[in-house]
């Protein structure tokens, strides 16, 4: 298995273990991109010992926030930057001690990295998929009871050409809209945060993906936009 300054010029996700093979019913598990790092800690058997939290506390991490809906921010979390080589070099020489002293292990014992799945315990991109598959079809009906009021409201103009179409168009990008906003926009933000400063566990973790008014409010609110533009014109 790599060492940390291997595994910090290969992204991905890996969990830190003594090189001895000793069990210490502690997971540090290490997330590395191009541009950061960051290591979450929790216990795997309880309470982290009095002399675990110690030595966390003395590496700089953050407490948790047990009751955050971040997974980062209900475990004890730390990130680097890793912008050059010097940035690469300092963030494996604070891991490896961190995790020595975390493990409590003698002088001589190394820190390995074993590989893992990148996406482990990580449930934003199922549940943006599902939410967005809800909202695909809540907003089919909205824009049926949209187009019916408007033939009601408007029949001067009611059941123009435009609602064929809009009708697809609406709930495909409002679907896609959900996605990007809970799953792309993160993901952009935290590369711009992590070219100037390690990023938070709040900013690694993002916002779990969820449906608001907003989100609600959206498909009818175009559909009615895209029927007084449509028939308007006409």
């Amino acid at each position: 298995m790599p060492s940390v300054a291997a595994a910090l010029e290969q992204p991905g996700s890996y969990r830190l273990r003594p090189a001895d093979g000793s069990s210490t019913g502690i997971a540090a598990d290490l997330r590395v991109t191009s541009a950061w790092a960051g290591v979450r800690v929790a216990s795997l058997d309880g309470a982290l010992s009095d002399d675990a939290t110690t030595a966390l506390t003395s590496a700089g991490f953050r407490p948790p926030e047990f009751g955050a809906t971040s997974t980062a921010r209900r475990m004890w979390f730390r990130s680097w930057t890793l912008r050059s080589a010097e940035e690469r070099s300092e963030a494996a020489t604070a891991i490896t001690a961190a995790a020595t002293a975390l493990f409590g292990l003698p002088d001589g014992i190394a820190i390995e990295c074993e590989r893992r799945p990148d996406y482990e315990g990580d449930p934003r991109l199922p549940i943006a998929l599902v939410l967005g598959a809800v909202l695909l079809a809540y907003a089919v009906v909205a824009d049926w009871i949209v187009l019916l009021a408007w033939d009601i409201l408007v029949p001067s103009r009611g059941h123009p050409p435009s609602a064929t179409w809009l009708q697809v168009v609406v709930p495909i990008a409002a679907a896609v809209l959900f996605v990007g906003y809970a799953v792309v926009a993160p993901r952009v933000r935290l590369t711009w945060v992590a070219r100037r400063r390690p990023p938070t566990a709040a900013e690694v973790d993002g916002v779990m993906p969820a449906l608001n008014l907003v989100g609600l409010m959206l498909p009818p609110v175009c559909m009615v936009v895209g029927l007084v533009l449509t028939t308007g014109a006409g």
